[in-house]
């Protein structure tokens, strides 16, 4: 599976030594019909994953968070890996957040 995380273009981090950059993905996670609120419940247990519902029966919306793209993927990579019921973790909005720690 290619990861969209993989092509984020890296930024340049600010020269004040508080200043972060975060990246965050919109996503869509495919799961089977039948155990998509397990899957639901299950992903609201794991840091770095917000969820925000089930949308036509199967596709759980959520929003990861990490410290960098790498990050964004392996955490795409473990859920599909470990939890059952995931069929797909689909991007479909890349960006970072800026701030100060």
């Amino acid at each position: 599976m290619d990861y969209i995380f993989q092509i984020v273009p890296k930024l340049y981090l600010g020269t004040h030594h508080k200043d972060f950059i975060m990246p965050i993905a919109g996503v869509i996670i495919l799961t089977t019909e039948e155990q998509s609120m397990q899957v639901l419940d299950h992903l609201g247990k794991i840091d770095h994953i917000t969820t925000y519902g089930i949308h036509k029966d199967n596709n759980i919306v959520a929003v990861f968070e990490g410290d960098s793209p790498k990050e964004l993927e392996e955490l795409s990579k473990k859920i599909v890996k470990e939890v059952p019921g995931i069929l797909g973790v689909y991007p479909a909005y890349v960006n970072y957040e800026t701030g100060e720690e």
